[in-house]
């Protein structure tokens, strides 16, 4: 087997494993939620096109606000993607690098979908209005094209979990490497799909509380959509979560069920649907704030919980991070706070530039 799955490369770490699986499980909340966004923002406008013909002014306004949104939430997609595969591959490089290799050309096909989403994203902003049915088909395309990519990364993240499936995808080359039998591919691609609709559902009430030119007819389709989406999601997520724990071995079901994670996550989703439903009643934004706070908990508990499955398969059998050198390095970690936290700020203020740019041509 070690031919396979090869030992640690014996670099030290800068400071306790313990460190770097909660930043990774941290960064992979930073990524998920505008990546939720981006997925989500595309379902609902292609329903919000599909029904345009019913009220086109109201429709016409929510998809002129999802267009300005979505290059924006693309781009913080890809940017904060970077930091939790830094992670994984500081800890668990061992199974995240022969997964990926084995991949092989899927990789390529990830990267030419990315860069046509760019486009459809693009052209969707830019006639929506003026070419409506252009702008829907490319979005429609591009909204494919990156649930393919989230397919292959779920492929990976639930290959690197099984060293023995890796040895088998080695040997048998001729064999498909994404798989569409192992029983946890499914309900962790179909999680991040139901998530999508729920965080994108409170991003329309964002945008019905923060929008200032818009009818309140237009407000109040926004709550509504919204609500009912982040409910609906919400409630999907819980099921399929389910699901998901149900098909792991009993042995890492059973921990996950007593550390009481699912408990919690489930109780953060219902504090975030009782907040959006008393500031969409009385129309209080100071109230509405609560409600992506619990979400953004909610998200957090079930990047442990991965975390945990990750954990369970790999330590300490193949992997055990509790033997690997410590050297404390705490200048390099300073610095690399110090650089997340600048580009948070010069991405919030780049922010706030792009949506005057594009308020003010709306």
């Amino acid at each position: 087997m070690d031919s396979f799955f090869p030992g640690p490369d014996g670099l030290a770490l800068p400071a306790s494993p313990g460190l770097f699986k909660f930043l990774s499980i941290f960064t992979y909340t930073l990524h998920i939620i505008p990546m939720a966004f981006l997925i989500g923002l595309m379902i609902f406008a292609i329903f919000f096109y599909v029904k345009k013909s019913s009220n086109p002014e109201i429709f016409s306004s929510i998809l002129q606000i999802i267009g300005n949104s979505l290059p924006l939430m693309l781009t913080f997609t890809l940017v904060s993607g970077a930091l939790p595969l830094l992670f994984v591959q500081l800890l668990y490089g061992q199974a995240f690098y022969p997964a990926a290799i084995l991949t092989g050309w899927m990789w390529y096909l990830v990267l030419a979908f990315i860069l046509f989403s760019f486009f459809g994203v693009w052209l969707f902003k830019n006639k929506v209005i003026s070419f409506p049915s252009v702008g829907i088909v490319t979005l429609a395309l591009s909204l494919i094209a990156l649930l393919v990519v989230n397919y292959v990364f779920t492929n990976v993240s639930v290959l690197m979990l099984s060293p023995e499936a890796i040895k088998t995808a080695y040997l048998n080359p001729s064999q498909s490497i994404v798989s569409f039998s192992d029983p946890q591919v499914a309900p962790r691609w179909i999680f991040f799909f139901v998530t999508s609709i729920a965080l994108s559902g409170l991003l329309l009430n964002a945008f019905g509380h923060l929008s200032k030119k818009i009818s309140e007819e237009t407000r109040e389709y926004l709550f509504q959509t919204g609500f009912w989406g982040y409910t609906i999601g919400s409630v999907l997520s819980i099921i399929v979560l389910i699901y998901w724990l149900f098909v792991l071995p009993d042995q890492t079901s059973s921990k996950i069920w007593s550390s009481h994670y699912f408990e919690l996550f489930v109780t953060a989703l219902v504090f975030a649907i009782v907040f959006l439903k008393v500031s969409n009643s009385i129309k209080e934004a100071g109230i509405f704030i609560m409600s992506p706070i619990s979400a953004f908990f909610a998200v957090f508990i079930f990047g442990w919980i991965r975390h945990g499955v990750r954990e369970q398969a790999l330590e300490p059998v193949f992997i055990d991070t509790s033997a690997v050198d410590v050297q404390t390095d705490y200048g390099n970690l300073f610095l690399f706070f110090f650089l997340i936290s600048a580009g948070i700020v010069y991405l919030v203020y780049l922010t706030r530039l792009y949506y005057r740019a594009t308020h003010s041509q709306s």
